[in-house]
Parts: C-alpha cells; sequence; structure tokens
C-alpha cells in the first residue's frame, strides 16, 4: 500500500448529489399533489380498502402517509450509503466506526445529503485513508496483544494470546481479527471479507488445540476449551503490518521487524518446487460454508402429493443452498470445489453433491484456510476412474499385501483397489497437500502428508518396503522419472509397481539406468484428462527383478 495522499472524489459523485436532488423535487411535487383536498379524500378512500384488504392492519391518512421530512430522512441515508460504496470511504475505518456509519444508515440518522455535507466529509475520511488504516492496524495490535507496543519491539512477529472470542457478534477479539483480515485483504489486494465471512470462519474453527489456518496461511489460530486462543501471522504479513504500525510508533519497532527478511542466497537453492495456495474468493467460501444436509430417506410433501423419494440415499451428501448462489460465476467455481475434492453431481437442476467419504471435515478446513491447494505447484492430476481401474487391474494385489500410493491426491487409484481389497488398512498413501490428506483420512486411510521424495528417503532409511506400489507421478519438468526410481526402491522382493506416465516413456526407458534389472510392460493409453491438461498416457508394470527373470520389454 501506498502512502500518498492525493485525493480525487469520483465524478459519478456529483451525478448522485443531482440524482437526490432530483428524487426531492418529484418527491415534494408528489406530497403536495396528494395532500390536496380532494386528492386526500381520495387516498383515504384507498387506505381503507387496504386497511380491509390487509386484514385490519393500520390504515394512515395522506398527511400522515406523505411526510415529506420523514422521507426525506430515508432519502438522504440511502443516498449517503451509496455515496459511501462509491468512494469506499468505509473500508479505511476501525470496525466500531463502520459499525456507527452503518448504524446512522440503518436508523435515517445521517447529515443532509448536499454538497455543503458530502464532498468535505468524504475528502476527509478519503485524505486520511492511511492515518485510519494505521489507527486500524493500532487498534488491532492493543486488542489482540497482552502488551503495548513500546513493550514488543517485533510487534506482529510475536505470538498473540486472546482471551475468548465471540463469533456470533464479532465484539471484543473476534472483532480486532475481523479488522486483521481486512488489512491483510488490502495489504495482498483482494476484495476485503465481509462480517458474515469472519462469523463462519471463527465459528469453524474447532477448540482443540490445534493450529488451524485462515487466509492462505496469512493467519494461524488454535482454539482452546477453555475460551483462549493463540494467534500467529505469517512473517511476510508481519513485516508489512509492523511498517504500517510504527508510522504511529516510530521508535518502538526496530527496522528488523519492518522490513522483509532477506534470505541468505549463498546457500544452494534445493530443487524442491514451491506450494502455492491459491486464494478462494470469499462469497465462494460463503456458498461453501453454508451448505446444506440432503434428505436421504422418503418423506412426506407438504402440498398432498404424497410420500417423496429423495434425490440419493447417500449419506454423504449436501446441496448448495439456493440462497447463497445467486451469482452464477460464484456459484460455478464452489461446485468445481465440490468436484476437486471428490463430489459428484446427481441432480440437473439442483446442485447435490454426493461422495464417497464423509466430506464436512474437509469443506470444513477449506471453509477456514479460504484456500485450495494450487493444481499446477503441487502437480495435482486426479486419475480418471477408466485408468484408475485399469492401473488396479494391473496391481495384482491379493489381500494381506501391502501397498504404497505415493502422491495419492484425493486417492482416485486406492478407490479403485477397492475391488480387489476388502480391507484397505495395510494401503499406505504420501500426499503432499494437507487439504487432500484431509480427503484420505475422511475415507479411513492411513495417510502422511509430507513430500513424497523427502519421505521415501526416510521410509528407505527405516528399511521400510511394500508388496505393491501404484502411482501417478507428477509429470511437469520430468519429475515423474525421479518419484519413479525413489519408488522403486521401496518395492519388496517379489514385488509390483504400476505407474501411469507419459506415452514418451517407452521411447526413453533403456536411459533409466537405475531400473534395468526390472521387467517392464508397457499398456497405451488414449488421452487422459488430469483436469487443467490432457495427456497421452502409458501404464507401466514393473516386476521386482528378484521375481522376475530379466527380459527385453514389451508392448502390449
Amino acid at each position: 500500500m501506498s502512502g500518498s495522499t492525493s485525493v480525487a472524489l469520483p465524478p459519478n459523485l456529483y451525478a448522485l448529489l443531482a440524482e437526490r436532488n432530483d428524487y426531492l423535487a418529484r418527491m415534494e411535487a408528489m406530497a403536495s399533489e396528494m395532500t390536496q383536498p380532494d386528492n386526500s379524500y381520495l387516498f383515504n378512500l384507498f387506505s381503507e380498502g387496504g386497511f380491509r384488504k390487509n386484514q385490519g392492519r393500520y390504515a394512515v391518512n395522506a398527511e400522515h402517509f406523505f411526510d415529506v421530512q420523514d422521507a426525506k430522512l430515508r432519502l438522504d441515508s440511502r443516498m449517503w450509503k451509496r455515496a459511501v460504496d462509491l468512494t469506499q470511504a468505509m473500508e479505511y475505518m476501525p470496525l466500531k466506526d463502520r459499525r456507527k456509519w452503518a448504524e446512522a444508515i440503518r436508523e435515517c440518522n445521517t447529515p443532509e445529503f448536499t454538497e455543503e455535507h458530502v464532498i468535505p466529509t468524504l475528502l476527509d475520511y478519503i485524505a486520511r485513508r492511511y492515518e485510519m488504516i494505521a489507527q486500524t492496524v493500532d487498534g488491532i495490535f492493543s486488542g489482540l496483544s497482552d502488551v503495548h507496543v513500546t513493550n514488543a519491539p517485533q510487534g506482529f512477529g510475536r505470538r498473540m494470546i486472546l482471551s475468548g472470542i465471540n463469533s456470533s457478534s464479532l465484539e471484543g477479539s473476534a472483532g480486532h481479527i475481523h479488522d486483521l483480515r481486512r488489512v491483510i485483504a488490502m495489504i495482498s489486494q483482494r476484495p476485503a471479507p465481509p462480517e458474515e465471512s469472519t462469523r463462519l470462519t471463527l465459528s469453524r474453527i474447532p477448540k482443540d488445540g490445534k493450529w488451524h489456518d485462515m487466509d492462505g496461511r496469512a493467519i494461524q489460530i488454535r482454539r482452546y476449551l477453555k475460551g483462549t486462543a493463540h494467534l500467529q501471522i505469517h512473517p511476510d504479513m508481519a513485516w508489512q503490518l509492523n511498517k504500517i504500525l510504527a508510522t504511529l510508533h516510530p521508535s518502538a519497532i526496530p527496522a528488523k521487524f519492518r522490513t522483509q527478511s532477506k534470505t541468505n542466497t549463498s546457500a544452494k537453492p534445493k530443487k524442491t518446487p514451491t506450494l502455492i495456495l491459491r486464494p478462494i474468493p470469499f462469497e465462494v467460501l460463503q456458498i461453501l460454508g453454508n451448505l446444506r444436509d440432503v434428505r436421504t430417506t422418503p418423506f412426506i410433501a407438504n402440498y398432498g402429493e404424497g410420500i417423496v423419494q429423495p434425490i440419493t440415499t447417500n449419506p454423504n451428501s449436501v446441496e448448495v443452498d439456493s440462497y447463497y448462489a445467486k451469482d452464477k460465476a460464484v456459484t460455478a467455481e464452489a461446485c468445481s470445489i465440490l468436484e476437486r475434492i471428490g463430489g459428484t453431481r446427481v441432480h440437473k437442476f439442483r446442485g447435490v453433491y454426493e461422495f464417497n467419504y464423509p466430506p464436512k471435515d474437509v469443506i470444513n478446513e477449506i471453509v477456514v484456510s479460504g484456500v485450495l491447494p494450487d493444481e499446477k505447484s503441487h502437480q495435482f492430476c486426479p486419475t480418471g476412474k477408466d485408468i484408475a481401474e485399469k492401473a488396479a487391474s494391473l496391481l495384482d494385489v491379493q489381500p494381506g499385501m501391502t501397498v504404497l500410493e505415493p502422491s495419492a491426491g484425493t486417492g482416485n487409484l486406492v478407490d479403485a483397489l477397492g475391488d480387489y481389497l476388502d480391507d484397505l488398512s495395510t494401503v499406505q498413501c504420501v500426499e503432499v497437500s494437507e487439504l487432500h490428506g484431509k480427503v484420505l483420512e475422511s475415507k479411513g486411510l492411513k495417510t502422511e502428508v509430507a513430500d513424497f521424495m523427502s519421505w521415501a528417503a526416510k521410509a528407505r532409511n527405516a528399511q521400510r518396503t511394500f508388496d505393491r506400489v501404484i502411482m501417478n507421478p507428477p509429470f511437469c519438468n520430468r519429475q515423474w522419472r525421479d518419484h519413479l526410481v525413489e519408488a522403486a526402491t521401496l518395492v519388496a522382493p517379489g514385488g509390483r509397481l504400476v505407474a501411469i506416465l507419459p506415452s514418451s516413456v517407452e521411447n526413453g526407458w533403456e536411459r533409466i539406468k537405475e531400473l534395468s534389472g526390472w521387467k517392464v510392460s508397457f499398456y497405451r493409453q488414449e488421452m487422459a484428462d488430469f483436469g487443467y491438461a490432457n495427456v497421452y498416457t502409458t501404464i507401466i508394470t514393473l516386476d521386482h527383478p528378484v521375481a522376475a527373470a530379466m527380459q527385453t520389454p514389451v508392448a502390449a
């Protein structure tokens, strides 16, 4: 955020003033006409008729109904609302000041909407926007910290202990958390979250003493049964908040706490891909946070239609509430997220989604954290049903065998193993995304959230092996080769590995010297849809050299 104090009002603000004066003139003319003796008598006849039609509700005469002063107050309050929204003047205010404005508008207690009042007021607010942001940040720190800023040189870099969170009213700590989310949204150049978003998010955080991410890991919070909570702010956000705080307390925050920390450029960088979290718009989170339960048993309709059969009998189903699904683009994104985590739409007109696992914990995780793992940086390519079933059939897995799925995603390959294994307790999943890990755990699968390459090194050191390995490794930058070789080191003697790989693997197979002793077979597939890309694939089977005589690779 820049510290510029240049002020410019939008030109259409003056058009709004003209529109208000036009409404006022027409309103006064209407009131004058309708309160003329003859018209007043006619209006009273209409009013009495309305009294009977409205089942005895109070009827008013023309003089009371066309009260110009009362209507003018309502007109001005609505115009102030539009002007404040137009200039975004309230966006920079602390929560308590925004609520005062909102109450004044709601109670029709605003100043007269004239140029003499509107222009100076809004110019003053806009000119002081950075001062108000600084005051908001100072209020956040004072409200969330148990010490004064002069005794906390690290500012927002320290862990904060909160006495209690009232998510229903956003009073106290909850209100300060809401302001914190708004300032972080400004820094991140995202729209500010509405109050309902913060109420929804805070209400979903369990009091389990565990850290939970909010707003893409910008904030971490953990709540306890006794009502207290701990809060931490990501270092990339903490120094920027400290920089704003230092405008009011320049000597309290040392420079090292209000500048971005420098990384050690002399250290050799690791090849591990950077994991980026994709922020979800607050409007989409509103839909996901208000999904409805679905009837799964027959019920009697309210309008004499007899017994109605449910849309689905699957208890792991949710429905998009049409009250929140007013914007088509926003609703479409919410529905795509449900599909990303394994949901299948089962009704053409209603947003009912079935899952093969209880989805509420996973959906709750998305609502609280506000993010989804980015597909490309996490190399997440969900395996289609047909190709998963083909790979599972080639694995030749038997009951009691131990199975490993590296980079398991949401478990589509393991799901396909259900046709061959009644008990999946011997299956070990490894997945880098915490969210996908929750999906796997919700399916009852043994899961470790970790980067597979690092996990495999530890497993090898612990001398862990598996009878079967089934995998769909990341394709980008030929990562599939490293993942394949690493996974092969975990196959037990006599075991088998099945992998879904790009079709080009067949041509250069002999260059993978680490697997030269393995028996390999290639099974060419049609183009596979991997979410954000269509790729020609080949399924390979690798048999451990202890169990298979060395043979020339064959194509099937």
